[in-house]
């Protein structure tokens, strides 16, 4: 997970929104109708968050810190103390 792997989630779900005969390579939840207006940034982020996409990019983003946090800690023991399944 990385910065491009996070803009190519949400470029996906807005190219989706644009494109709406597009196929989509798995379902995710479409419970909201997408805005009237899908050339309206402001929109389109609404309805991400409504949909839950940005709380769960966000915390996958969380989480990818928190494994480096914790690499940049272990970097200052031995290397046989490192703990390789974190």
């Amino acid at each position: 997970m990385s910065q491009y792997h996070l803009y190519g989630t949400l470029s996906e779900e807005v190219d989706l929104v644009q494109c709406p005969g597009k196929k989509r390579p798995f379902s995710r939840s479409w419970n909201l109708s997408p805005p009237e207006d899908t050339s309206n940034p402001d929109d389109i982020t609404e309805w991400l968050d409504k949909r839950g996409i940005v709380s769960a990019e966000w915390q996958k983003l969380c989480d990818l810190l928190q494994r480096a946090s914790s690499l940049d800690a272990s970097a200052g023991k031995r290397e046989e103390e490192i703990d390789l399944n974190t």
